[in-house]
């Protein structure tokens, strides 16, 4: 096995990121609110242009276009994601309130896709492959190029 670690910090590979993360809170009404957050430090990253589209088919066949690979040991967060101090959630039966809805931890905080600005141009983190084999927490992500106005839905 390759152990990228010793690559991660190297400057001649990896560069610092501009990575956004928006968390999804709730105002009094319920309504979903984003909360955008610039990570800081930024986070060190090797960004490619492209990726591989003839693999990456949407549901009319056509292939996904202005993509970007990036490599980093930051743990980027794809749409839907979440966290909670309480650690993991539980896999099979799990506690439920009297109307049968799970009850899930009050800490948990929920994700929207990550942006990452790379040249200038917007991309959201779309698929978070896992890499741990070639070093701590390593992770491959691909991003799509989205329109600024795009990036707050």
């Amino acid at each position: 096995m390759i152990d990228m670690d010793e690559l991660v910090g190297d400057d001649d590979f990896f560069q610092p990121m501009t990575v956004w993360r928006r968390q999804i809170t709730y105002d009094s009404n319920g309504s979903e609110v984003l909360v955008p957050t610039l990570i800081s430090p930024a986070p060190l990253g090797s960004i490619q242009s492209g990726a591989n589209p003839e693999m990456l088919r949407q549901a009319n066949l056509t292939t996904v276009e202005d993509l970007i690979t990036i490599y980093t040991a930051f743990r980027l967060y794809r749409e839907g994601d979440f966290t909670s101090a309480t650690g993991p959630l539980p896999v099979g039966p799990v506690a439920t309130d009297s109307y049968g809805n799970a009850i899930l931890p009050d800490d948990l905080e929920r994700f929207k896709s990550d942006t990452v600005v790379f040249q200038g141009d917007v991309y959201q983190v779309f698929l978070v492959q896992d890499w741990t084999t070639y070093g701590a927490g390593f992770v491959e992500a691909l991003a799509r190029k989205v329109n600024r106005g795009q990036v707050a839905q």
